[in-house]
């Protein structure tokens, strides 16, 4: 359900897009590529004002930064590059079709007696955040169970009860 929220999201944005550029074309004479030049810019802009804007926010709260972990100017562009493409990255390709790069959680009995890990995102997010976490813990030889919070703009109260079926069952080797 997660997911398919944000597929309706994207697709949203993008029809927003197409309605422009169509209005663009035949109503204000502007050439195909002109107007999809202009969609791009929406749709790769509006991302960059986003990641623009936290760290602007994050400046504005931080604290005095110890000498040797400074990054300088060169560090600090190439940290809100890194965060801008893993935000285009992220919420546009993955956590949209966060079932074709997750698939299934692969839980195995917990060698050695561990209890297995269980990755819960953010707020807004779904399961799809974790798509590169995951197989390094499985690689380490953990079992790693994902979930996604849902729905996904409900207030956290609401996702009580989906951990709560999560964590017993499936996850614990039980099925429920």
């Amino acid at each position: 359900m997660a997911a398919r929220q944000f597929r309706w999201l994207l697709l949203g944005e993008l029809l927003g897009y197409f309605l422009l550029g169509y209005w663009l074309v035949s109503g204000a004479g502007w050439t195909p590529l002109k107007a999809g030049s202009l969609a791009l810019a929406g749709f790769f802009g509006g991302r960059l004002f986003i990641v623009g804007l936290t760290f602007v926010l994050m400046l504005q709260g931080r604290g005095a930064v110890p000498l040797e972990l400074r990054i300088g100017p060169f560090g600090a562009l190439r940290m809100v590059l890194e965060e801008y493409l893993g935000f285009v990255v992220l919420f546009s390709l993955i956590q949209p079709f966060e079932s074709f790069w997750m698939g299934p959680d692969r839980l195995a009995k917990p060698a050695g007696g561990r209890l297995p890990l269980l990755l819960i995102h953010g707020y807004q997010c779904n399961r799809g955040f974790w798509f590169w976490l995951r197989p390094r813990l499985e690689a380490a030889g953990w079992t790693v169970a994902t979930h996604s919070l849902e729905p996904v703009f409900s207030d956290i109260d609401a996702y009580a009860e989906g951990i709560a079926r999560r964590v017993p069952g499936r996850l614990l080797g039980r099925h429920s």
